[in-house]
């Protein structure tokens, strides 16, 4: 008896006939919670057939409008950690975790609140990697791992709540705690190295094995490996334990373009010739294998290109041709590297100006571009704004970019100020060569009456390279300013683990 095996194009023809079974329902019951919510399902399972970032980042908006529209006719456990779950895999750290926590409360079963605590933890962890402001940071940590050890006590002790319980201990300052905690993983194996472990695993593939073996449950999947080699490299500095793991977990799974992207990080640590040309290799496939939503290899391609340029082992390649109509992030990256060519600093400008309107349009899905306003309440003058979007539908932001070849200065700033004259407007001032200490100062004194926030060039190219993504960078950003009066605060590239 012959089996039968469904081609891409048959799931994908199969998932819009889902799509088109929940609208109808949702138009038949509109005021059903549960429609609304298999509907935004449909709408996520089906942002993978997407073919550019423009369609998948529309299928996301539809998902999320989708949960919460069923939220709000109902708000229970179902929709909540639905919600919890989308933001944690688009790595919309903010926002996941104010989610859980409203999940939280209305988690009536123990078992299910602890079985799936691991969310918790790993949202709090990539809000510590994000390097988000310490104070929230510190409390997201200390209620995750309070929950996580509850959840051990009461059994749940599988690979995967073990490892983030270690992460936690480590996060916290507790590295030896975390790995007394890691050897939860093997309780029975009393002495037996890393090594001896790593050995064990590899030569079997069956779970059940290794669970008979006295293995945590879950110890042979390949994403908990990957985390185990982020352990040594981040906690331990142990870079060789670190690049065993991560092979380990390709072994167990050759298409896991985290753990790629972690091996590829590694081996430019080592800082050979012949450990960056395999760390070119591994990223090059981490490329091919990544979804959309994973997005750090990018990063990590970047530093691997500028280690062989400066061994003189590539060459330069040309600049590819601006494109205003860029459906792609990488894409706009081309087109920010054949800006930097451009000698005509006025042509230059325009096309910054462009390029950034374009980056939030596929970001957000809404961008006015470059526009000019009257201001008739004043004297009629007309003001020049280079972009204008809208964030969480509710704060409305007005964009000035600057590419000149000396620091923004305080008059800049206050210019920009001036153009800032609806109520409720915030602004986002990209300046490529930074900020002079006076510039950042006056934006700081216009915190009470205005929030202004201050981007360079370096930010906007981790942004272009999808690390953080341009809606977590202005999140960040307006964490730190609501905290620290700091409208400068400089992210740094999120690194982004396995989700589920």
């Amino acid at each position: 008896m012959s089996q039968y095996q469904a081609t891409r194009h048959a799931e994908e023809r199969t998932g819009e006939a889902g799509v088109r079974c929940a609208q109808k329902a949702c138009e038949l019951v509109p005021q059903s919670w549960d429609n609304f919510l298999q509907l935004g399902l449909c709408h996520w399972h089906m942002a993978q057939y997407e073919t550019n970032d423009k369609p998948f980042n529309r299928r996301l908006e539809e998902t999320e409008a989708c949960l919460w529209q069923s939220a709000e006719h109902e708000s229970n456990k179902h929709n909540m950690f639905t919600l919890a779950r989308y933001f944690r895999n688009t790595y919309q750290s903010t926002p996941f975790v104010k989610s859980y926590e409203q999940y939280s409360l209305l988690e009536y079963n123990k078992r299910e609140y602890y079985r799936n605590s691991y969310l918790y933890a790993e949202g709090a962890l990539q809000l510590f990697y994000g390097n988000y402001p310490k104070t929230i940071v510190d409390a997201l940590l200390e209620g995750a791992d309070r929950l996580l050890e509850q959840t051990v006590d009461a059994g749940y002790a599988d690979a995967r709540h073990v490892v983030d319980l270690a992460f936690l201990k480590a996060a916290r300052g507790d590295v030896s705690v975390g790995l007394e905690v890691a050897k939860l993983l093997h309780p029975s194996g009393e002495g037996t190295s890393w090594t001896q472990i790593a050995e064990t695993i590899s030569n079997r593939e069956l779970d059940s094995d290794l669970f008979a073996k006295g293995f945590a449950l879950g110890i042979g999947k390949s994403s908990i490996w990957n985390k185990l080699g982020t352990f040594a490299k981040g906690f331990l500095e142990d870079l060789d334990l670190a690049i065993s793991m991560y092979r380990i977990a390709l072994r167990l799974n050759p298409s896991n373009a985290v753990a790629m992207t972690n091996l590829s990080s590694a081996l430019l640590q080592v800082g050979t010739l012949a450990s960056t040309q395999e760390a070119e290799r591994w990223i090059s496939k981490a490329a091919s294998c990544a979804d959309r939503r994973f997005r750090w290899w990018r990063s990590v391609r970047e530093q691997v290109a500028l280690s062989l340029l400066s061994r003189g082992t590539e060459r330069a390649k040309s600049a590819p041709k601006l494109s205003t109509h860029a459906n792609r992030l990488v894409d706009l990256q081309r087109a920010f590297h054949a800006l930097r060519l451009i000698e005509n600093p006025q042509e230059r400008g325009y096309g910054l100006e462009s390029l950034v309107a374009r980056l939030v349009f596929l970001t957000l899905g809404n961008c006015r571009p470059s526009y000019r306003a009257k201001m008739k309440w004043s004297d009629n003058s007309i003001i020049q704004v280079d972009a204008a979007f809208c964030i969480l539908d509710t704060q409305y932001f007005r964009v000035e970019t600057k590419w000149t070849s000396t620091p923004v200065i305080p008059t800049d700033v206050v210019l920009f100020r001036e153009k800032l004259d609806v109520v409720g407007v915030k602004g986002l001032l990209i300046s490529m060569n930074g900020f002079t200490p006076e510039a950042i100062a006056k934006a700081v004194s216009y915190r009470g009456d205005r929030e202004i926030l201050l981007m360079d060039g370096d930010e906007l190219e981790k942004v272009l390279n999808g690390c953080p993504s341009f809606d977590e960078a202005i999140r960040q950003k307006q964490q730190y300013f609501a905290i620290e009066s700091n409208p400068y605060h400089r992210i740094a590239p999120t690194v982004q683990e396995e989700v589920d």
